[in-house]
């Protein structure tokens, strides 16, 4: 039975893609969810409650954590790319604007298994976006190449990230209007953790709720059923996905050869 479940689940997300990409989305996101009841699935951590009214409170919080964040962050910041340093902030937990997604399914799915408690009667979940139907609602046609991802550093109409967080703190410049919607990005892999992952990402605008309440018509959801867990894992190892390959630093290859070595008894 459990190997069924698999196997369907794989074929439902198979037609998924096959039916996004006859639909022209040629690159479609996955995000794997560990509780497929959380209530900020898509909604980044800036806009969650536990930030939110520090972030309503205070409009430069963005613009002021941006600022001491490349200030004191020496030689790994660049000075060139407001952006990189964005999604460094979010890659090592700063709360941001940004949600995190990858073009690969055993990406996400390694992230729906990891944190997924046994113990619970929530299940973890698979989420697929459809990044261009996205952007078109984020961009009418005629304002932008309505519906195509968007690589920020590339781009006339947001080249620097600043002009995002606060258009008056930005002098003899071409101003940019923060967008209502989420835009869907195709940024730069510029290290070892985005490559390894496959990384890409959604900033959110001006609303503050999920995407899946936002522009509901770009997200699908597949539940992974509790006896489909092993099988899964079993995908994983077969597939070469682990917590090295993952995150790509010597503190993950050691939690790998811990597990493996020692086969999580320690």
């Amino acid at each position: 039975m459990s190997k069924r479940k698999w196997q369907s689940l794989l074929e439902e997300v198979h037609n998924k893609v096959a039916e996004l990409k006859k639909d022209k989305c040629e690159v479609p996101y996955f995000r794997g969810q560990s509780n497929s009841k959380c209530i900020y699935h898509l909604i980044p951590k800036l806009y969650r409650s536990e930030c939110l009214k520090k972030f309503e409170d205070d409009k430069y919080l963005e613009y002021n954590m941006y600022f001491d964040f490349v200030t004191k962050g020496g030689i790994q910041i660049n000075k060139d790319s407001t952006w990189h340093n964005l999604f460094l902030m979010q890659h090592y937990g700063l709360p941001t604007r940004l949600l995190d997604w990858t073009d690969n399914f055993g990406v996400a799915l390694f992230f729906a298994i990891q944190g997924y408690n046994r113990k619970s009667s929530n299940l973890p979940e698979i989420i697929i976006l459809n990044p261009n139907l996205l952007n078109n609602k984020t961009f009418p046609t005629g304002e932008f190449n309505s519906g195509e991802l968007m690589n920020p550093e590339l781009s006339r109409k947001f080249p620097i990230y600043l002009d995002l967080i606060d258009p008056d703190l930005q002098t003899k410049r071409i101003v940019s209007k923060r967008s209502d919607y989420p835009i869907a990005l195709y940024p730069f892999r510029f290290n070892n953790r985005l490559i390894a992952q496959g990384g890409f990402f959604t900033l959110h605008g001006k609303l503050k709720n999920s995407i899946e309440k936002l522009v509901p018509e770009s997200v699908f959801k597949f539940k992974i059923e509790r006896d489909s867990i092993e099988e899964a894992e079993k995908f994983l190892l077969l597939s070469g996905i682990n917590e090295y390959k993952i995150y790509a630093d010597i503190e993950s290859l050691c939690r790998h050869l811990k597990s493996f070595f020692f086969k999580k008894n320690l």
